[in-house]
């Protein structure tokens, strides 16, 4: 049986020795801290600073109706689900330099009061190809070393209000320390780059050796805050 919003959450709560859930509606209080944070927790480790190859994908975007006020000639509209958009590129995938900029285009309906908000890319080309990080909704999908980040990140928000004491256990801090080094290990695993005539640009294990940290010493003390 695959892993579910459930599973997620009474994992979570395992790590901070709460009680377990049957359902997110049940009414309990680690059920109610749980729902509260599961969808932001979520998202926010969809959004962490890497490149995760689980959930990279490429989509030619349609162009909006309205040409951008000024600075670009043409805005396409990018999906809801797409929580990233890491580069335009051409036809086979290749990342290309376009000039380029992601905005929030905010449109009044006829009646003067609706406003509808959808994020475009201005760039001057008549066509848009990108290549992102979209939003997956199923646990199931997820490699394991995710949901441990997911887990951890919903463990270090709960733990405080479900035991009524507002300091920080670091246990679970660095736990996630930990989760997330071998999680950005874990995804530089995922594929290779090779030159023109497929040789390996990697050399071997440069790219999980270099994995680590690649943003520099994780702030412990402020990582679930």
């Amino acid at each position: 049986m695959g892993i579910d919003k459930t599973t997620i959450i009474n994992l979570a709560l395992v790590e901070v020795s709460g009680k377990l859930i049957s359902s997110i509606s049940e009414g309990s209080k680690g059920a109610g801290l749980a729902g509260l944070m599961y969808d932001h927790e979520v998202d926010a480790t969809f959004e962490l600073p890497y490149e995760w190859k689980f959930c990279r994908a490429r989509k030619e975007l349609s162009e909006h109706a309205d040409t951008p006020a000024f600075g670009y000639d043409h805005q396409f509209v990018i999906p809801n689900y797409f929580r990233r958009v890491l580069a335009m590129v051409d036809t086979v995938g290749d990342i290309i330099q376009y000039r380029h900029r992601i905005e929030a285009l905010s449109t009044v309906g006829p009646d003067g009061k609706t406003v509808t908000t959808e994020k475009v890319l201005l760039t001057d080309q008549t066509e848009c190809r990108v290549r992102g990080i979209i939003f997956i909704a199923d646990p199931a999908m997820w490699p394991g070393w995710f949901s441990e980040l997911v887990i951890l990140r919903i463990a270090g928000r709960m733990e405080p209000p479900l035991k009524g004491d507002q300091r920080v256990d670091y246990r679970i801090a660095r736990k996630y320390d930990i989760a997330l080094k071998a999680a950005i290990a874990a995804n530089q695993l995922e594929d290779a780059n090779v030159d023109a005539n497929g040789i390996n640009l990697d050399y071997g294990n440069n790219d999980v050796i270099n994995a680590a940290d690649p943003l520099g010493t994780v702030d412990v003390d402020n990582i679930l805050r």
